[in-house]
């Protein structure tokens, strides 16, 4: 019997589930096409449509904390202030939003991590980004 299966097998000791759902993704790079099956457990009674909005906006929630991280190794930082901390996120936000604008608007093929890199090597490029803000 597959886990999933026997997983389920226990049901009514989960206090409040009401639903089970699996999400199948797709994901197409530029070293090829991966496939990944996710599985949810739920105490919320929604409709199929609506646990799949949920579940993209938790995604859409965790993409942007491994871009924090992947980008600006936001979980290495030493600083020991939470203002500090709360202080380097929003400007750590504010540049994702800023590249991740520029490179849309000017339909450049780079990720925002080399982007970045770029800009710290290029001031007239880190020029232009500023002057289109």
């Amino acid at each position: 019997m597959p886990h999933t299966q026997r997983g389920l097998d226990c049901r009514e000791d989960w206090a409040g589930l009401c639903s089970v759902f699996e999400v199948r993704r797709t994901t197409e790079t530029r070293k090829g096409q991966s496939e990944e099956t996710r599985y949810y457990i739920s105490s919320l009674g929604e409709s199929a449509e609506r646990l799949m909005s949920i579940s993209r906006e938790h995604w859409k929630v965790e993409s942007l904390h491994w871009m924090l991280d992947v980008v600006f190794s936001e979980d290495d930082c030493k600083i020991l202030s939470e203002n500090g901390h709360k202080t380097l996120n929003s400007f750590r936000k504010l540049a994702l939003l800023i590249h991740k604008r520029f490179i849309a608007k000017n339909r450049k093929k780079s990720t925002v991590k080399a982007h970045l890199l770029s800009c710290l090597l290029n001031e007239t490029l880190f020029k232009q980004i500023c002057e289109n803000l």
